[in-house]
């Protein structure tokens, strides 16, 4: 082993710098840390590629911009579908209005009928309200 020889230390004696040997027991315990310090990022970039890849499969069955479109197009063909039926009903509602108002009341009287009629309302504007919320839910 060989000390350095670049210098005298305070006062005038010895080398200013340790022995070799010491910097190099030094480096060594400088170098276990390093090593420590390398396994500690292994580990956690072994953990993150785990979670990237359960990342990756999640986000590879959401569905992509595409699929909401064809999603809406189902929706509105249904909501058109519907509005069609509302207005269907109300058309045959009116048709036979005459008619069963005619029979209802030779049966039961006109205080009858009315009585009839509003809860028939009543029904009616409850289907519809039904009606709309399904087609308005998101």
């Amino acid at each position: 082993m060989r000390e350095s020889t670049s210098g005298t230390g305070p006062g005038g004696g010895g080398p200013t710098e340790p022995p070799v040997d010491k910097r190099i027991a030094a480096l060594e315990t400088d170098l276990k840390d390093v090593k420590a310090s390398v396994q500690r990022i292994e580990l956690s970039q072994a953990r993150m590629e785990g979670v990237v890849s359960g990342l990756s499969a999640i986000i590879g069955g959401l569905a992509t911009k595409a699929d909401v479109a064809g999603l809406k197009g189902s929706v509105d063909t249904v909501t058109a579908r519907v509005d069609a039926q509302i207005v269907r009903i109300t058309a045959l509602e009116a048709a036979n209005t005459g008619t069963v108002a005619l029979a209802l009341s030779k049966t039961i009287g006109v205080p009858g009928m009315i009585g009839l009629f509003v809860s028939l309302g009543a029904v009616v504007a409850g289907v519809v309200a039904v009606l709309r919320y399904v087609h308005f839910m998101p």
